[in-house]
C-alpha cells in the first residue's frame, strides 16, 4: 500500500484544496471575509473536503484560526511551513505541536530568538542549535542549556578569528584547541597565551 511522504502529503493538501474551489466557481470563500472570520465549509460533506477547503482559507487569509475547525494537524503544519509565520504557532493549543511549528519556523527564517519560545528545553537547545549552524553564528549558542551541546556549538560555529564566542566555552580540552586553531590562522603568538594546557600552549607556539 503506498503512504505518501509527509512533504508530498502537504502538497497534495494545497493541489486539492485548489482543486476543490476551483470545481465550486471560486477561488475563495463566497463571501468576502476578513482575517479571523469563520470560513464557510459546510458545503463539502466529507472531512477531508472540509480540512483542504479551511487550509485553503487559512493560505489565502493568512490566518490559522481557520484550523481551530479541524483536528486535523496537518492543518497547522501546512500553514506554518507554507507561510513561515510564527504567528501561526500563537494559535495552536497542543504544546507539543506548538514547540514543533516554533522550532520549523525559526529554521526557515533562521531566526534563534524564536527558539526561546519553545518550552521543550532539550528541543529549545536542539533549536539554538540548529539556527547556530544554518547562520553559521556562534552568537545563537549563547541560548543553549545543555552545556557539552552548548561547547559544541561554540566550537564549530565561531569566527575562526573570534576569541570572544571561544572565551565561552567551558571545556578546557575544547577550549585550548580553538585557541590554537585561532593562533594558527591569525598567526598571533598572543593568542596561545590562553591556553592552559603546557602540551597545547607549545603546540600551539609551534604552529604559529
Amino acid at each position: 500500500k503506498f503512504i505518501p511522504k509527509r512533504g508530498n502529503m502537504k502538497l497534495i493538501y494545497i493541489l486539492l484544496a485548489c482543486a476543490i474551489f476551483v470545481a465550486a466557481g471560486c477561488t475563495g470563500p463566497k463571501t468576502e471575509q476578513k482575517a479571523g472570520d469563520s470560513p464557510d465549509c459546510s458545503q463539502y460533506k466529507t472531512q477531508n473536503a472540509k480540512d483542504f477547503c479551511l487550509i485553503s482559507f487559512g493560505l489565502a487569509k493568512k490566518d490559522a484560526s481557520a484550523c481551530q475547525y479541524t483536528k486535523n494537524q496537518n492543518c497547522y503544519r501546512t500553514l506554518w511551513e507554507e507561510l513561515e509565520d510564527e504567528s501561526v504557532c500563537l494559535n495552536v493549543d497542543d504544546e507539543i505541536l506548538r514547540n514543533e511549528c516554533y522550532r520549523s519556523v525559526a529554521a526557515a527564517k533562521k531566526e534563534y530568538h524564536l527558539c526561546s519560545r519553545i518550552t521543550n528545553d532539550s528541543n529549545k537547545d536542539s533549536c539554538f542549535n540548529v539556527i547556530a549552524k544554518l547562520r553559521g553564528d556562534a552568537n545563537a549558542c549563547s541560548g543553549i542549556q545543555d552545556q557539552k551541546l552548548k561547547d559544541n556549538c561554540y566550537t564549530f560555529n565561531s569566527d575562526s578569528k573570534n576569541l570572544s564566542t571561544r572565551g565561552m566555552i567551558r571545556d578546557s580540552e575544547l577550549k585550548d584547541g580553538c585557541y590554537t586553531n585561532v593562533g594558527v590562522v591569525t598567526k598571533d603568538l598572543g593568542v596561545c597565551d590562553n591556553i592552559k594546557n603546557l602540551n597545547s600552549k607549545e603546540v600551539c607556539y609551534g604552529s604559529v
